[in-house]
């Protein structure tokens, strides 16, 4: 089982890698770079962590583009948002079903493997 990590902060990828080592951890920059890792021939991404603010496309347009478009919705990969968000951020990605949940960084260890047991529940 694959997770995505959409965050442009090289250091929580790493972080992620080792917390979450029983899982295949893909980390991209940016949301450009994520929607084209998703649309690889056997993409093994189960589930998606995205941050909100980043260069070149943030989480917001990111996750936009695969709740909307076709050929990304299609895969019904569940995300849940991160960030340092205000609450009005918050309700805009929960209240236009964007996200599954939401954690607020920085994200605790137990709470990091708790959320993705949830959605892995046979690991």
């Amino acid at each position: 089982m694959g997770i995505l990590i959409v965050d442009n902060n090289g250091l929580l990828g790493t972080y992620f890698e080792d917390v979450l080592h029983n899982y295949q951890v893909f980390c991209s920059e940016n949301g450009k770079e994520a929607l084209e890792l998703l649309l690889e021939p056997i993409s093994p991404v189960k589930l998606i962590l995205c941050d909100y603010e980043m260069p070149i496309m943030d989480g917001f347009n990111f996750i936009n583009t695969i709740k909307t478009s076709a050929k990304y919705n299609a895969l019904e990969i569940p995300v849940i948002g991160t960030g340092s968000f205000s609450i009005g951020d918050k309700r805009k990605f929960l209240e236009k079903g964007y996200v599954k949940e939401f954690i607020s960084k920085p994200i605790p260890i137990r709470d990091l493997q708790d959320i993705v047991k949830k959605y892995f529940p046979q690991e």
